[in-house]
């Protein structure tokens, strides 16, 4: 996966900091501003990094529908920032719990099947537990009770002897079968023995639980689960017995949740026992423990059991105001629900569009760069034609005039120049014709080419005449390179092309050093030339010699 940036990274470590001392909105303003900068600089590796810690901080603190889109676009980004399957995995797996958190189990799902399809691919142990219960919880609060608990159980033999994180998944894991059988068991009639045959399993889900390394808040929570089912098993003394034990614990714990739980299960005992006092002022109770934290799911079954004990005690006022209270309450629980469900299609919706924005932008780009590509080579074609002598498809004398703003820089640099001319050409022409003429000139400027090395420059001059610049190559040496071009032309196979056709040159050479005026070399090889064809042709003549 990319790395995020400098910034991105310290703004993520200074937040985690953050939330160690409690300055939880201090470290989503920092996470908040780091992630605008990402988006805006369009760089998903950072927008990653800072989005998925955001995510899960807002989740942490209850807020639960504000972190989906958060995590959409945080698995958005990983995605498009090439994340590997362990962050790819939490995040969906992240979304799966959240999505069932919130009370939208469907939408779940295709995240924890796409968590757990990462975690085949990876050797960590906790990530697949980890996939493996989003998946069940899902099923759980789908209804869906037989896979659940099969993936429940695959979960429990797989994490057997596990430490670390893989230990903590599968005493959830545990605990979540004990709802899970409990849900289930609250799906049939009391009287039908499918339901105590259910509640007996999770109680010794419960007491299992207890046996493994668990969270504080984790192992409350499963013995308050095995007091419910008592409850639910009609063994009310068991349950009151085990409430008296726990008591201690729960008013030392920090968890109001778990205490107006216990506080709603003393209510259900004293109202089967017929304690009406008792139980309406239990459920009261219960019912301002959750309004205290607003958590307010289990609100509405307690203020029905309210109701009932109120009734049954005479009260039809205060009766009829519990129930009235426990309607609205689930009047607005579904509005919310279905508020929360469209705004996670909006938040699906918005992350549409500007995926198709983005795959649009880079579409363009690429369109624009490929025809930037397309006009610059036909620039450089244009540039080359410029340049480039079209029979022979040598350098011609605009080359030479850019290699002579070279040879004038003031670099100390030895170079050398020969003038090659084909003797007696008038002749070659005469006898063979023009075209022949021209296919001489083609063959000299291919063994001229066949051997210059890429940084000399090879030209025709004019007519049957040939420029050769060799930069960085004193004169001893280049009149053994003359020599030897001069040789291999004499020794082309020219009769190949015309019977009784031969053909040499004559070189004139000169050298100098940078800084150096190319026109002026030029003329001193075009007097040694000179002295070439006056004495006999088809030779060599140096400068100085």
């Amino acid at each position: 996966m990319k790395e995020p940036t400098v910034e991105a990274a310290a703004a993520r470590d200074t937040a985690a900091s953050l939330v160690d001392a409690k300055r939880f909105a201090d470290a989503e303003k920092v996470l908040r501003d780091a992630a605008q900068c990402a988006r805006s600089a369009g760089d998903p590796a950072s927008l990653f990094a800072t989005l998925q810690p955001l995510a899960e901080l807002l989740r942490s603190q209850e807020q639960r529908i504000e972190a989906v889109p958060l995590f959409l676009e945080a698995l958005a980004a990983c995605r498009d920032a090439r994340g590997g399957a362990d962050e790819l995995g939490r995040l969906e797996a992240s979304l799966a719990f959240t999505f069932v958190n919130i009370g939208l189990p469907d939408q779940a799902t295709e995240h924890a099947a796409a968590a757990l399809a990462l975690a085949e691919s990876t050797t960590r142990l906790d990530e697949r537990i980890r996939a493996l219960n989003a998946v069940a919880l899902t099923n759980t609060r789908l209804g869906h009770f037989s896979s659940a608990k099969s993936l429940y159980s695959q979960i429990i033999r797989e994490g057997r002897g596990a430490g670390g994180a893989a230990q903590g998944e599968r005493g959830r894991a545990i605990i979540n079968l004990g709802v899970c059988l409990n849900d289930e068991a609250r799906t049939l009639e009391p009287s039908d023995p499918r339901c105590a045959q259910l509640l007996r399993r999770q109680l010794r889900c419960n007491r299992a639980a207890q046996t493994t390394a668990l969270r504080p808040g984790n192992a409350l929570a499963a013995m308050l689960n095995s007091a419910e089912a008592l409850v639910m098993l009609g063994r009310l003394d068991e349950a009151s017995r085990q409430l008296t034990v726990l008591d201690t614990e729960l008013k030392a714990s920090e968890d109001t949740e778990l205490r107006a739980f216990a506080t709603g299960l003393d209510g259900r005992i004293s109202m089967q026992r017929g304690e009406l006092d008792a139980a309406a002022s239990l459920f009261t109770r219960a019912i301002e423990l959750f309004d205290s934290i607003n958590s307010q799911d289990e609100v509405p079954v307690l203020l029905e059991a309210l109701s009932m004990a109120e009734e049954a005690r005479g009260q039809l006022s205060a009766a009829l105001k519990a129930e009235r209270r426990a309607s609205a309450m689930r009047r607005a629980r579904a509005k919310a629900l279905a508020d929360t469900r469209m705004r996670v299609v909006e938040a699906r919706h918005e992350l549409e569009l500007a995926r198709h924005a983005a795959e649009a932008q880079r579409t363009m780009e690429a369109r624009i760069a490929q025809q930037r590509a397309q006009l610059k080579a036909q620039v450089d074609a244009l540039s080359q034609a410029v340049r480039t002598d079209p029979l022979t498809r040598l350098g011609n004398r605009r080359m030479l005039e850019e290699v002579a703003t070279v040879l004038s820089a003031p670099s100390a640099v030895p170079f050398s120049v020969a003038l090659i001319d084909v003797d007696h050409f008038k002749r070659i022409n005469d006898r063979f014709s023009h075209l022949v003429g021209d296919e001489v000139l083609q063959h000299i400027a291919d063994i001229v080419r066949d051997n210059c090395r890429p940084t000399d420059v090879a030209a025709r001059y004019g007519g049957e005449e040939f420029a050769l610049v060799l930069l960085g190559m004193e004169r001893d040496v280049a009149v053994r390179v003359c020599e030897r071009l001069r040789g291999r032309i004499e020794a082309f196979e020219w009769a190949s092309i015309r019977p009784g056709m031969a053909v040499t040159v004559s070189v004139g050479l000169s050298a100098d050093t940078c800084p150096a005026d190319l026109d002026e070399v030029l003329a001193r090889a075009d007097k040694c030339l000179y002295a070439a064809k006056n004495g006999g042709r088809n030779q060599v003549r140096v400068e100085g010699r």
